[in-house]
């Protein structure tokens, strides 16, 4: 279907070259169709930003949202940076080209904004729960679930924000990210997490 080439070339583009320096007649170049077809899609740069956006997201909210049933919630949890690493890296511009995204288009970054804090909600519902199992420190306020959340979210993108394509390694950005975890872990939370380590 040719709306999902124009993300697909889109989204690729973004990532090899950033955001700013590419344009829909690139990407109507790039995968031989006329700049009239691309803008029949996507009249916009930014209708063709929330496309990728939302399909970032949707693949993001299936983690949270396919929780199984049969394991362990933290053992899935520490898991959860293996899997969210590959969408980070297929959407990488999202994180290099921060800034000037948010800058350049603010009403998407509301919706930004309203989609991140709708996923918040998601995981502090599993910190609670990790808390009624005894993984979590259960002196931990739910403002201090928040904090937590948000040093999470500050790790990733500092993380890919930094780091070239070629230097990013799935370990490394697993270890840092559910490092953070570590001391708000009891100790029944801390025999886990090492045995995932």
């Amino acid at each position: 279907m040719i709306k999902n080439r124009i993300k697909d070339k889109g989204r690729e583009l973004f990532n090899e070259f950033g955001f700013r320096n590419i344009t829909l007649r690139d990407i109507a170049i790039s995968i031989n169709k006329s700049y009239g077809n691309i803008t029949y899609h996507f009249p916009t740069k930014e209708h063709l930003l929330q496309a990728i956006f939302s399909d970032m997201n949707d693949r993001l909210i299936a983690l949270q949202s396919n929780l199984p049933k049969d394991i362990n919630y933290l053992e899935y949890f520490l898991l959860l940076p293996y899997y969210s690493f590959d969408i980070s890296v297929d959407y990488l511009f999202f994180f290099k080209d921060f800034v000037e995204i948010k800058r350049a288009y603010p009403k998407f970054y509301e919706i930004v904004e309203k989609t991140n804090n709708f996923r918040k909600e998601k995981w502090k519902d599993l910190f609670i729960l990790l808390q009624q199992q005894s993984y979590l420190e259960n002196t931990l306020s739910e403002q201090d679930l928040f904090y937590i959340m948000e040093l999470s979210t500050g790790i990733r993108i500092f993380y890919f924000m930094e780091n070239d394509l070629a230097n990013l390694n799935k370990q490394i950005f697993v270890q840092k990210v559910n490092k953070l975890l570590y001391p708000y872990l009891t100790k029944k939370g801390k025999s886990i997490y090492q045995m995932n380590k």
